[in-house]
């Protein structure tokens, strides 16, 4: 059987996606610059912000998001280095897929062209929620130009996710109603609630049948060979992960890593508190600033 690419059920799903988007686009101060990016897998649009000297950070989106939903985080994003913010390949945004991506070797080839593309040969990468899984992909997969790999509150592949998180999202998946939605925004971001927007976008996007890699518990022996600086932020009292046991598997099996445990934080910990959140990753991100040759 044919291996499935990622798409919009139909073209008027794509269109009231679309609509969406584009108010996402206009939250953007200045609106980011935007450009197409030609891989084997597809056309990848990413969104630019900044133009620094030093070498770029890849911001990988949570489920249902795209390279636009870190428009809350631009006064502090670093002003020191080029961001760079895809719509993920396999996933609802302005991304254009025509051929599968599968496995992780797939995904971090994806990544890696996409980099190329845009003339960079070493970024670090980060990736929020889904996201962190997504980053888990590329480094796993042995993308060749990641500096450092960050995880924030993405615990999917160094703890399971309890079954009353996988419940709710199975129910928000089979019956996207706002209620639905809300219920588990509620319960994952208390303290940051998504706002109308955003659940219109997360409503929509169930409009797009993505082909991605399911999450699963990375074993000891793929943690034990990651092999590039990992930094793992995670909210104390999010439901999503165990933040403790996935700090312990971290330090236990990564070689170079670090955790950083924000206790009387939830899962909307990046959004709700950046303040705490993105200092701690830009620290990490100019301590592993790669070496020229």
């Amino acid at each position: 059987m044919a291996r499935r690419v990622g798409e919009f059920t139909s073209a008027s799903a794509r269109a009231g996606f679309l609509r969406c988007y584009d108010e996402l686009e206009r939250l953007w101060p200045g609106r980011p610059e935007s450009t197409d990016v030609a891989t084997r897998f597809g056309t990848t649009r990413v969104h630019l912000h900044g133009r620094g000297e030093a070498t770029p950070l890849v911001l990988l989106p949570p489920l249902g998001g795209n390279g636009l939903c870190w428009y809350p985080l631009i006064g502090h994003l670093p002003t020191d280095r080029t961001v760079i913010a895809p719509d993920t390949i396999g996933t609802p945004g302005r991304s254009e897929q025509t051929a599968p991506v599968t496995t992780a070797a797939e995904f971090a080839a994806w990544l890696d062209e996409t980099l190329a593309g845009l003339g960079v040969a070493r970024a670090h990468v980060m990736g929020y929620s889904e996201g962190a899984w997504h980053t888990a992909l590329a480094v796993t997969g042995g993308a060749r130009r990641l500096a450092s790999a960050t995880f924030v509150d993405g615990s999917t592949p160094f703890t399971r996710l309890p079954w009353r998180i996988l419940l709710m999202l199975l129910r928000a998946g089979l019956r996207p109603t706002e209620k639905n939605l809300r219920r588990f925004g509620d319960l994952a971001m208390p303290d940051r609630p998504p706002t109308e927007l955003e659940v219109r976008l997360s409503r929509a996007a169930r409009g797009y049948r993505p082909t991605l890699p399911w999450p699963r518990v990375l074993p000891d022996e793929e943690l034990a060979a990651i092999r590039v600086p990992v930094l793992a932020v995670l909210g104390g009292r999010s439901p999503i992960g165990k933040a403790f046991e996935a700090r312990d598997r971290i330090l236990a099996h990564i070689g170079d890593s670090r955790v950083e445990i924000v206790e009387d934080a939830a899962h909307d910990l990046l959004f709700h508190r950046p303040g705490v959140v993105m200092p701690e990753i830009l620290g990490f991100i100019r301590a592993n600033e790669p070496v020229a040759a």
